[in-house]
């Protein structure tokens, strides 16, 4: 005999503007999910990192208007934090009627105290269980990675959200970005001397492997609306203290330029989600042609180096090329160091390649070296 599913006061949220915003774009975001799907036969399809589609393979920018697409089977990715417990409260209330459609997983990584882990694992255990909603929690260690801990952490909580998303049969994997990460993300990147691709922000849908996909429904809602939804519902949160460490990049620029911008520019973070899905547009449109040159260009290509006519390169656009030399580093390394190929770097390769010098050059981007000779550009793997 079914359990009865336990009963959650939704009313505080239930006629919620805000709320009613993020179950629409959930289920346009699913209808994506399923029209995506490469194959319905899930066997095999848990892939390696090399073998994945990383970013080059993110779907276009929702459009303006969001639609009413039936949902599909959803991986909640759960940290504890008011943005992933505001997010299970919005779904939960989605599925209220339909109780096999959520999953809550839970990652439990080593760069936190293991009884503050703990306290975290208990707290989304015991919202599952408030709200009749499994919990899957899995294990990954990063801690000994050095100064790469936090790419490292953010590669292997993925892995493992996907082997939980296989296992329990959910296309869709939810995560809580918001408004505000996409602001802090946009400058960061910009910071940091990102191209296009990096200035197009966080992604509402990315696909993971040929039938699971990481979508993005709390975009078009703030920190400060994720915090309330969580109190009209009487509902605690866990506090990562991590994010308050100002020697992190992104919670530098949370806790000291963030409030700064917002007491100034009260939609900043409106207009530049705006601005980002401009940027994507663009980039979707350079990538095409960075694609088309790539598969014309390339001589020789393997897993450990990839050969082009460098005559073809030069028939091309610099943005083109700066494309096209982005996506080589990503067959090649794995989207592993990705963050050291910033925009000046991808610059000076070009420079390399257009230049009407024959003679020999080597460039380093990130662990992917460049030889350029008179008739060829060659990219290898490095162990750098």
């Amino acid at each position: 005999m079914t359990e009865p599913r336990p009963t959650f006061p939704f009313d505080p949220i239930r006629h919620d503007q805000r709320v009613r915003d993020v179950i629409s774009r959930w289920r346009h975001l699913c209808s994506q999910v399923r029209a995506s799907s490469v194959s319905p036969n899930r066997a095999g399809n848990v892939l390696s990192a090399q073998n994945r589609p990383h970013d080059r393979a993110d779907f276009a920018p929702l459009p303006a208007q969001t639609g009413t697409g039936e949902p599909v089977r959803t991986l909640i990715a759960c940290s504890g934090g008011a943005d992933s417990t505001a997010l299970t409260l919005i779904l939960a209330l989605a599925c209220r009627n339909s109780p096999d459609t959520l999953v809550l997983g839970h990652i439990v990584h080593d760069m936190r105290e293991p009884s503050l882990a703990q306290q975290d694992a208990d707290h989304v255990h015991a919202m599952g269980t408030a709200l009749g909603i499994p919990v899957v929690t899995r294990s990954i260690s990063c801690k000994d990675a050095g100064s790469n801990a936090e790419s490292l952490a953010r590669a292997r909580r993925y892995d493992a959200l996907h082997d939980i998303a296989y296992d329990h049969a959910c296309p869709a994997i939810a995560t809580a970005h918001h408004a505000d990460d996409q602001l802090e993300t946009v400058l960061m990147r910009l910071f940091r001397g990102s191209g296009l691709k990096g200035l197009s922000g966080i992604a509402p849908i990315r696909r993971l492997s040929p039938d699971y996909s990481i979508i993005r429904p709390m975009l078009g809602i703030s920190r400060a609306d994720a915090v309330n939804i969580c109190r009209l519902c009487n509902t605690d949160w866990q506090h990562d203290t991590t994010n308050d460490d100002l020697s992190r990049s992104r919670a530098y620029i949370r806790h000291t330029l963030a409030p700064l911008i917002h007491d100034r520019f009260e939609r900043a973070a409106e207009h530049v989600s705006t601005a980002a899905d401009l940027v994507s547009n663009t980039h979707k449109l350079v990538q095409s042609h960075a694609d088309q040159l790539y598969e014309a260009a390339v001589i020789e290509r393997s897993n450990l180096h990839i050969t082009l006519d460098r005559r073809r390169l030069h028939e091309s656009h610099a943005i083109t090329l700066g494309e096209l030399t982005r996506a080589v580093i990503l067959d090649l390394s794995e989207n592993i160091g990705m963050d050291r190929v910033t925009q000046p770097v991808i610059a000076s390769l070009i420079d390399a390649i257009l230049s009407s010098d024959g003679s020999t050059k080597t460039i380093q981007t990130g662990f992917v070296e460049w030889t350029i000779t008179r008739e060829h550009v060659t990219a290898a793997k490095s162990g750098e």
